[in-house]
């Protein structure tokens, strides 16, 4: 009697909430790992060109040396523009702005009546025309507009050179 084969049919309640644990796990891992790859596909040239710029002020401020971020057509035969970020070493970080034809990036000088003389680190620099955004050390950036235009849409993105960031506009379209 004690010694009869006892034959298993069925899984046990542990077993199963186990398998399903587990794969909430793999799902959930997952899941989150391609949103940033969904999230990435689905930003606007005009949210990269400003997560370049967050990043390159980011990275003058951290490894505390000036950085240059220049826009720069994909080269053989990949279509499309980037935003290029550099120091006197080389080439930090590619920022791919769109695949598509009709995209383009430019930097633009600000207004010639708002050249002025701006205080970086404690040196007085004259702020002008220039064909890349210059980020220093102490988190202030150059003078310039970003210009994004997607097929006959064009966008100007005046940024301060302060904080490195956009200014927006009011709705009457003056600055704030």
């Amino acid at each position: 009697m004690g010694g009869a084969a006892r034959h298993r049919q069925a899984f046990t309640l542990v077993e199963i909430l186990v398998v399903i644990a587990l794969m909430a796990v793999i799902v959930g891992a997952l899941g989150w790992g391609s949103a940033f790859f969904r999230d990435d596909g689905r930003l606007t040239p005009d949210e990269r060109v400003l997560a370049a710029l967050h990043k390159a002020r980011e990275t003058a401020l951290l490894e505390g040396r000036e950085v240059h971020l220049v826009v720069q057509e994909k080269r053989n035969d990949e279509k499309g523009t980037q935003l290029v970020l550099s120091d006197s070493s080389g080439i930090l970080k590619n920022f791919p702005i769109s695949a598509q034809e009709g995209v383009g990036v430019a930097f633009l000088p600000v207004r010639s009546s708002d050249v002025a003389l701006t205080l970086v680190g404690g040196e007085v620099r004259q702020s002008g025309p220039s064909s890349r955004a210059v980020f220093y050390p102490d988190g202030t950036c150059s003078r310039f507009r970003v210009q994004v235009t997607v097929g006959r849409d064009s966008r100007l993105i005046e940024v301060d050179p302060w904080t490195c960031a956009a200014v927006l506009p009011t709705p009457e379209g003056g600055r704030r």
